[in-house]
């Protein structure tokens, strides 16, 4: 009794555990499955660190080896002036090759060659000549600087390589080398600090400037000046635009005029024609003996036709007065009798002889 119950109660428990072993065994293989999920995506996010961590290594490297060849190279300043620039222009509206000009190429009045930044045309044929190559070499060092006295020495350095480029430019005379330009050059400064540090030092700086017929302007300003001009261009256009309408319309008056009257003659032409058809007509079927009224007779009288005329003409009801007689149209009749009738509708109306 003892070993039956010892087995009936292990068979119970078995019953009884089984469905929780199969539990945890599942449960076992989710965690494992998802131990195994957060194992990969630790590793894919440990890589995709790492990558973004180079990433950033490499841009950090190529804006020192930049901002080195900015403060090194006017040449590499330069071109990115004329980037910064052109970027202002393409963004005001203004169209490349048609409202201004890139590099474009002129000639001084020695011969040598010359190639301003930009040239914008203005309405009306003038232009406006911006230049932007500036050094900006004391100006980095001016913002860099951590001590006041090198600070400030490497402010009036560039100042004084501000005043020089004035000076060069205003002697250069890119004004000159258009026919109709405004009497002065803008010079384009890429950064609104550094015209604002030469201003900070000396407060007549842009008065020198002007006085050598250069303008100085930075982002800002060149960018509403530009926004003027293409809004004067477009207004440009517009009125031009009005003046062509006014002209096509005006032609287009001048063609319906032209169409009207020849129309006019066309009616004219049409009544003459009609008034011409209704004589034709009246000359064929009126009067004694017309021209219808015979061909009618000859109809009647036998002559072999596969259509009737259809048309008005005088003595069309009397014409019977000119028909053969019955004994003669009988004795026609009675000798046709072989082909067919006596009508013009048979082919062997007419008697054969």
């Amino acid at each position: 009794s003892g070993a039956r119950l010892d087995e009936k109660s292990d068979a119970r428990l078995k019953a009884l555990l089984l469905p929780f072993k199969e539990q945890i065994g599942r449960f076992e293989l989710e965690l494992r499955g998802v131990h195994l999920g957060a194992a990969k995506e630790r590793e894919r996010l440990k890589t995709e660190v790492e990558q973004l961590s180079r990433r950033s290594e490499e841009v950090a490297r190529d804006a020192r080896m930049l901002a080195r060849a900015m403060k090194g190279d006017t040449g590499m300043q330069g071109a990115w002036g004329e980037m910064v620039l052109e970027t202002l222009l393409e963004r005001s509206g203004l169209r490349k090759g048609e409202e201004y000009e890139v590099q474009a190429h002129r000639v001084t009045e020695d011969g040598a060659a010359a190639r301003p930044d930009v040239v914008v045309n203005l309405p009306g044929g003038k232009t406006l000549v911006i230049d932007s190559k500036v050094s900006l070499n004391a100006y980095a060092e001016a913002v860099n600087a951590t001590d006041p006295g090198t600070r400030q020495g490497a402010a009036r350095r560039h100042l004084a390589a501000m005043r020089a480029h004035v000076d060069r430019l205003g002697a250069k005379g890119y004004q000159r080398l258009e026919a109709r330009s405004v009497d002065y050059v803008v010079m384009f400064l890429p950064i609104e600090g550094a015209f604002a540090e030469a201003l900070r030092l000396d407060p007549e700086f842009t008065a020198h400037a002007l006085e050598r017929n250069v303008t100085v302007a930075t982002p800002t300003t060149l960018m509403m000046a530009l926004r003027t001009i293409e809004s004067v261009w477009a207004i440009d256009r517009r009125s031009r635009n009005a003046e062509r309408i006014a002209e096509r319309a005006g032609l287009l008056y001048d063609k319906m005029a032209g169409a009207m009257e020849t129309l006019t003659r066309a009616g004219r032409q049409m009544d003459r024609a009609a008034e011409t058809h209704r004589q034709a007509m009246g000359q064929l079927g009126s009067g004694r003996g017309n021209v219808l009224g015979r061909f009618e007779e000859i109809r009647r009288l036998g002559a072999r036709t596969s259509r009737k005329i259809d048309a008005p003409f005088d003595g069309e009801e009397g014409a019977g007065d000119s028909a053969p007689s019955e004994e003669g149209a009988a004795e026609g009749s009675g000798r046709g009798s072989g082909g067919g009738s006596a009508g013009g509708d048979g082919p062997d109306a007419l008697p054969e002889r």
